[in-house]
This record gives structure tokens, sequence and C-alpha cells, in this order.
């Protein structure tokens, strides 16, 4: 017995004297080349990893290393390619600015699954290709046409919190989620899935769960390793989640092209003149190398500005409302400009696109706002090349939030007007 227990631990002690190894082999070109950039020290192996042990304190130990180290700071966990975190803004226009640093950092691969090479995940020409068909999508000439749609589901949202009424306080985000999962679905896909009404059915569900499995694998460092995470219980159910979408979105992009085929073209009128132009049609329209965009990747562009749309959005909506809450002498000079803009206007009962262009202070509101929560607060790219302190193939961590809240860069980084 005891002869084994030897064995065993002699066994554990030189697996664990490779991967040490393996690790400073790994390491030791970003640890010379980069030793003038500050950050914790990390340990063998592990690197970092132990500082980032509560999945919900993520972004706040972030914040500690940044206040401890400045920016930009280093940190490694595991065998992965160091991160440079980097909040300052002189930095942050830097790589933003350029064309060089485009390629998404490794984290984005999490998002394959489901958004495949969408323009979240795709990179280099097929991302200059993509978001040039895309661009068009979110002109204001087509959003105009679509203000009776989210008129029609904000009432619906409303009415449920109607039943909220009397409680002592209730959270926000979980009904604004599924109102912006209706808006979405209903203009880009002319679809209505009414996720307000049936919010059990499975294609929301499959939505949120996934939204909930990406954030716990983004989050949880030891998930972020693919020999891992295939064999977790995350992976299976994401697998089953992703059918269920590509399902839906697969259906959807049948039925529209049998459409389009019957019809002189893909303009479907409204109650009145005018004409809308769904976002799904103009990936059916559109030509990428002088051909079509493929069923596949009309589906990845399609769940890409599913999943981006909804999600971004109603963070930024629920934080605005978060934000009013807060400070009543905001609330009552939103209300003012409302009601001044409605005494003043074509008496129908409904804000029109004039309207809303009216209201500016509102619109102050929402990008303090923006600017205090930023919806996505951090986003990664790889360095491609070698510049500054930084190292090829490092990763490049630029947090917006940590930017957005610091004093060098806002003298009130935490007023709101």
């Amino acid at each position: 017995m005891l002869t084994w227990l030897l064995l065993v631990l002699a066994t554990v002690a030189f697996v664990l004297i490779l991967l040490t190894m393996y690790w400073c082999y790994v390491n030791y070109n970003y640890f010379f080349k980069m030793k003038n950039l500050p950050g914790p020290s990390p340990l063998p192996i592990l690197g970092n990893a132990l500082y980032f042990k509560e999945l919900d304190g993520f972004l706040n130990t972030l914040l500690k290393l940044k206040s401890k180290y400045g920016s930009p700071f280093k940190i490694t966990i595991g065998f992965q390619y160091p991160w440079v975190i980097i909040s300052d803004s002189k930095f942050m226009t830097f790589f933003l600015s350029s064309n060089k640093y485009i390629t998404k950092s490794q984290d984005y691969n999490f998002f394959r699954s489901w958004l495949g090479d969408g323009l979240l995940t795709s990179t280099g020409k097929q991302w200059k290709i993509h978001r040039k068909i895309l661009t068009p999508a979110f002109h204001f000439d087509i959003l105009e046409k679509f203000l009776d749609v989210f008129e029609k589901n904000v009432e619906i949202m409303l009415n449920r919190w109607r039943n909220e009424i009397g409680t002592t306080n209730f959270d926000v985000f979980p009904f604004v989620r599924l109102l912006t999962l209706d808006i979405i679905c209903e203009t880009a896909l002319r679809t209505e899935i009414n996720a307000q009404i049936d919010n059990n059915s499975d294609y929301v569900r499959s939505v949120q769960l996934l939204n909930r499995i990406l954030m716990d694998r983004a989050l949880s460092l030891f998930l972020w390793h693919d020999s891992i995470y295939m064999h977790s219980d995350h992976s299976i159910r994401e697998r089953s989640a992703v059918k269920i979408i590509n399902s839906l979105t697969d259906s959807v992009i049948k039925r529209r092209k049998e459409e389009i085929e019957n019809q002189w073209d893909s303009h479907v009128e409204d109650s009145g003149d005018e004409r809308k132009l769904a976002f799904l049609d103009l990936l059916l329209q559109a030509e990428a190398d002088g051909e079509r965009l493929s069923d596949i990747s009309i589906r990845d562009e399609v769940n890409t500005f599913m999943f981006e749309g909804h999600d971004t959005t109603a963070s930024a909506i629920s934080f605005s409302l978060y934000n009013i809450s807060q400070h009543p002498e905001v609330q009552k000079k939103i209300v003012e400009e409302l009601n001044t803009i409605s005494n003043k206007g074509n008496n129908s009962g409904h804000f029109t696109y004039t309207d809303l262009q009216e209201m500016k202070y509102l619109e102050a509101v929402i990008k303090e706002t923006l600017r205090m929560y930023p919806p996505v607060p951090l986003f990664g790219r790889l360095a491609t090349e070698d510049i500054l302190y930084v190292i090829r193939p490092c990763a490049i961590l630029l947090s917006g939030y940590r930017m957005s809240v610091t004093s060098s860069n806002f003298s009130s980084p935490i007023l709101i007007l």
C-alpha cells in the first residue's frame, strides 16, 4: 500500500514538474520582453488564475489590479498568452483606430458554436466585407419605419410592469431583455416570437440559456480550455440550445427566400405607403466577392445580430432606467421635456420620429449612462505584431468601463447630468 502511495505521489510530482517546465518555457519570452510592464507575480502553471476565483468578481478584480498597477498592466492565466489590460484613453484610441489590430482575442472563440463566423467573431477580409454589407441596416431611414413595432412591444412591457405596482422593488432587466428580443426578431427577421407573452418557448429559453452559459464560461478560467469544456454539462446544454435556435433561424431564412422568389422585389408594404426592409432582406440581397452569401453565412449574421442586438440594448436601457430612478431631478426634467414635445405635437397620442429627435435631454441622459455603464465593458484584440510593451501574440483587453470612470478622463466620472 505504501509503495503504491509513493508511486502515485512521485508520478504527480513528476507531472507537476513537467507542467511547470513547460509553463516556464511558454512564458519565458513574454516575461523577458515584458518585464517592464507591471502586474501581479504569477504562480507556476496557474499564473494569476487565483485572483479570479469568484465569477461575479471578475470585473471588480480587474479594477483593483488597475488601481494598484496602473494602465497598462499584464496578467497571466494558465498556459494562455499573457493579457495586457488597457484602460488609458490614449492607448485605447491607438488600438481602436488602428487597422492592424482587428483580430479578435481567443476568448471570442467561445461564441463560435452559436454565432459561427458572424461579425462579432470574424476578422480580416471577411469582417470588412460583412461590416460593409450590414452597415445600411442601421440607417435611420430604416429604423424610422419600425416605430410602430417599438411602441407596440413597449406597451406590452408596461402592462406587465403595472402588475408590479405595490411591490417594494423589482428587477427591470428580465422584462427589458424580453422586450428587446421581441423587437429585434420582428424588425430584423419579420418574425413575431412573442417572448414577453410566452417566455417559456423553446427559442426564448435557449437564448437565455446560451447567454448564461457563455457568461459562465468567459468568467470561469478552467472552462476556457476546449478539452475541459467539451466534457462539461455546460457544453451539452449549449449544443442542445444552439440546435433549437438554428432550427428557427434556418426556417425563417428558408421562408423569406421563398417569399422573395414569389415577389417582384424583396420589399413588403406596411399599412401605409412606406416600405420596410428587414435586416434579413439585406443579407439575402447581399453579395461578397460577386457571389450571394451562403445560408450558413446568413444564419451566422442573423444569430450574431440577435445576440448582440437584444442583450446589449437591454443592458443599456436597464442602466438608463436605474440612473433615472436614482436621480429624481433628472427624471423631472425628462418628463418636462416629453410633456413639452407632446403638447406641441400632432395630437395623435403617439410620438413620431421627429419628436424623438427633439428629445435632446433624454438623449444626453442615455449617452451619459452609456459612458458610465457601457453594455460591453471589456473587449479583446490579439497583437499581430510587437508594439510598445506588447509582443505578439499577446491578448489585449481593452476596458471601456474603467476608462469611463477615471477622473483623469472625466472631471465627474460618476455623476449623471
